[in-house]
């Protein structure tokens, strides 16, 4: 399967994050830890225009 990625880079504070499911994020270090060591795999997704947080917050945070 041949897809074609857009990425976008923004600021991280133009990113809104509403009410959102999530309450306990677990050990926020320790994924900064893996991002840092492996880079990160799955970048947040939020909305085009609004910038409205999709997926990612634990990545946001």
């Amino acid at each position: 399967m041949n897809r074609k990625e857009n990425y976008m880079l923004i600021d991280i504070e133009k990113i809104v994050i509403k009410d959102r499911i999530r309450k306990d994020f677990g050990d926020i270090q320790e994924l900064a830890d893996d991002i840092q060591a492996n880079g990160l795999i799955n970048p947040p997704v939020i909305t085009p225009g609004t910038y409205e947080l999709i997926t990612g917050e634990r990545r946001i945070r």
